[in-house]
Protein backbone atom coordinates (compact mmCIF):
# COMPACT_ATOMS: atom_id res chain seq x y z
CA UNK A 1 0.00 0.00 0.00
CA UNK A 2 1.41 3.33 -1.02
CA UNK A 3 0.40 6.85 -1.80
CA UNK A 4 1.58 7.78 -5.30
CA UNK A 5 1.28 10.75 -7.63
CA UNK A 6 0.14 10.27 -11.21
CA UNK A 7 0.66 12.98 -13.80
CA UNK A 8 -2.18 13.44 -16.28
CA UNK A 9 -2.36 15.85 -19.22
CA UNK A 10 -4.12 18.42 -16.99
CA UNK A 11 -2.54 18.03 -13.54
CA UNK A 12 -1.13 15.62 -10.97
CA UNK A 13 -3.45 13.35 -8.99
CA UNK A 14 -2.82 11.77 -5.61
CA UNK A 15 -3.62 8.05 -5.71
CA UNK A 16 -3.66 4.99 -3.50
CA UNK A 17 -1.81 1.95 -4.87
CA UNK A 18 -2.00 -1.63 -3.62
CA UNK A 19 -0.03 -4.58 -4.97
CA UNK A 20 -0.75 -8.24 -4.23
CA UNK A 21 1.78 -10.41 -2.47
CA UNK A 22 3.90 -12.68 -4.63
CA UNK A 23 5.43 -12.48 -8.05
CA UNK A 24 3.62 -10.81 -10.91
CA UNK A 25 2.66 -9.93 -13.42
CA UNK A 26 -0.83 -9.31 -12.11
CA UNK A 27 -3.97 -7.93 -13.75
CA UNK A 28 -4.79 -4.36 -12.81
CA UNK A 29 -7.88 -2.41 -11.85
CA UNK A 30 -8.61 1.30 -11.48
CA UNK A 31 -10.92 1.92 -8.51
CA UNK A 32 -13.07 5.03 -9.03
CA UNK A 33 -14.48 6.81 -6.01
CA UNK A 34 -17.98 8.21 -5.67
CA UNK A 35 -19.17 11.76 -5.08
CA UNK A 36 -17.57 11.89 -1.62
CA UNK A 37 -14.11 11.48 -3.08
CA UNK A 38 -11.28 9.43 -1.62
CA UNK A 39 -12.49 7.79 1.58
CA UNK A 40 -11.22 4.97 3.79
CA UNK A 41 -13.87 2.78 2.16
CA UNK A 42 -12.34 3.37 -1.30
CA UNK A 43 -8.95 2.35 0.09
CA UNK A 44 -10.51 -0.81 1.57
CA UNK A 45 -11.97 -1.66 -1.85
CA UNK A 46 -8.51 -1.27 -3.42
CA UNK A 47 -7.02 -3.46 -0.66
CA UNK A 48 -9.69 -6.10 -1.36
CA UNK A 49 -8.75 -6.16 -5.06
CA UNK A 50 -5.08 -6.59 -4.11
CA UNK A 51 -6.03 -9.50 -1.84
CA UNK A 52 -7.77 -11.06 -4.87
CA UNK A 53 -4.59 -10.77 -6.97
CA UNK A 54 -4.95 -7.41 -8.71
CA UNK A 55 -2.70 -4.37 -8.72
CA UNK A 56 -5.24 -1.72 -7.74
CA UNK A 57 -4.93 2.04 -7.99
CA UNK A 58 -7.54 4.45 -6.65
CA UNK A 59 -6.97 7.98 -7.98
CA UNK A 60 -8.20 10.94 -5.97
CA UNK A 61 -10.04 12.65 -8.81
CA UNK A 62 -10.66 15.69 -6.57
CA UNK A 63 -7.05 16.01 -5.39
CA UNK A 64 -5.92 18.56 -7.97
CA UNK A 65 -7.86 21.71 -7.14
CA UNK A 66 -10.06 21.62 -4.07
CA UNK A 67 -13.29 19.70 -3.59
CA UNK A 68 -15.79 22.26 -4.92
CA UNK A 69 -13.83 23.13 -8.05
CA UNK A 70 -13.18 19.45 -8.79
CA UNK A 71 -16.81 18.44 -8.16
CA UNK A 72 -18.11 21.09 -10.55
CA UNK A 73 -15.59 20.09 -13.22
CA UNK A 74 -16.27 16.37 -12.83
CA UNK A 75 -20.05 16.75 -12.98
CA UNK A 76 -19.75 18.97 -16.05
CA UNK A 77 -17.62 16.29 -17.73
CA UNK A 78 -20.08 13.55 -16.74
CA UNK A 79 -22.92 15.49 -18.35
CA UNK A 80 -20.91 15.97 -21.52
CA UNK A 81 -19.58 12.39 -21.41
CA UNK A 82 -16.14 13.75 -22.23
CA UNK A 83 -13.53 16.08 -20.77
CA UNK A 84 -10.65 16.22 -18.30
CA UNK A 85 -12.20 13.79 -15.77
CA UNK A 86 -12.36 11.09 -18.45
CA UNK A 87 -8.85 11.97 -19.60
CA UNK A 88 -7.61 11.69 -16.00
CA UNK A 89 -9.08 8.20 -15.64
CA UNK A 90 -7.56 7.14 -18.96
CA UNK A 91 -4.16 8.53 -17.90
CA UNK A 92 -4.37 6.54 -14.66
CA UNK A 93 -5.25 3.40 -16.65
CA UNK A 94 -2.27 4.01 -18.96
CA UNK A 95 0.01 4.57 -15.94
CA UNK A 96 -1.17 1.30 -14.38
CA UNK A 97 -0.78 -0.68 -17.63
CA UNK A 98 2.81 0.56 -17.99
CA UNK A 99 3.85 -0.87 -14.61
CA UNK A 100 6.06 -3.97 -14.90
CA UNK A 101 4.04 -5.85 -12.26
Amino acid sequence: MAEVSITTPQHTLDAYLTVPAGDGPFPGVVVIHGVLGMTPDVRRHADWFAAQGYVAVAPGLYSWGGRFKCLVSTFRDMGARTGPAFEDIDAVRTWLAARPD
